[in-house]
């Protein structure tokens, strides 16, 4: 698709002979209807010669020309793609944490078709870093639907696909922390007892993501059983 390619037309009588006084001009269409140029210039000596260009891919392609009220029609051919870049189905924003969800990728030429001929591997990235899997199976006619996975929470995310020296992106979107699962605590180095200390609860999700919306108190306790206050404040996007 998009690469030119050279035809001749030549005019014919009944008996296949080439009518070398038809110097009219003959216009050109094609199955896909997406042939340019449609008009040639004036045939010399009943031919012409000139590059034509189809932008749709297509499995039995004709190409008609038309001229002095009659017309002729070209062998069937096959109009291929050729991969320029890999498009993402949309993906739903927000996302959550370690939960899966489906994406389908298209392989894709610089005129929107399907390049049905790509049945390879594709590799994955995000901006994350923590997607899975980071390949995809080989695609099926150009395409491939599978479940992905991403681990830590953030906003403004994108996929990418790469093969064969071509990429593609996805739409932005956002991974949000899944259910809180633990409290971590910064490191509290050696304190004097009596003597005030400061300390930093977060709370987190399975993957350590925080968990931004926790905003309640927690219970707090020591193994002296002396820790004072025994409950923290509210936290605030997730810490405290």
């Amino acid at each position: 698709t998009g690469i030119q390619f050279s035809i001749t037309i030549t005019a014919k009588d009944f008996f296949e002979n080439s009518v070398t006084t038809f110097t009219g001009a003959d216009t050109l269409s094609d199955d896909s209807g997406t042939l340019t140029p449609t008009v040639t210039s004036a045939l010399s000596g009943g031919v012409w010669t000139g590059t034509v260009t189809i932008t749709k891919s297509w499995t039995a392609d004709h190409i008609t020309a038309r001229g002095g009220g009659k017309q002729g029609t070209s062998n069937a051919f096959e109009v291929i793609a050729v991969l320029d870049r890999f498009e993402f189905s949309t993906v739903p924003s927000p996302r959550t944490a370690g939960a899966a969800f489906s994406v389908t990728i298209t392989a894709k030429d610089g005129f929107n078709n399907t390049v049905t001929s790509f049945t390879s591997i594709a590799s994955l990235s995000d901006d994350t870093f923590s997607l899975s899997p980071t390949t995809t199976t080989n695609f099926t006619a150009g395409a491939w639907t599978g479940s992905l996975t991403i681990t830590k929470s953030q906003s403004n995310v994108r996929i990418t696909a790469n093969a064969s020296g071509k990429q593609g992106q996805s739409n932005l979107f956002t991974i949000n922390p899944a259910a809180l699962q633990h409290f971590s605590f910064a490191q509290i180095d050696t304190q004097t007892a009596g003597v005030d200390f400061p300390i930093t609860v977060t709370a987190q999700d399975l993957y350590n993501n925080t968990v931004t919306t926790f905003l309640s108190t927690v219970t707090l306790s020591d193994p002296t059983s002396t820790i004072t206050p025994t409950v923290s404040g509210p936290f605030v996007g997730g810490v405290w």
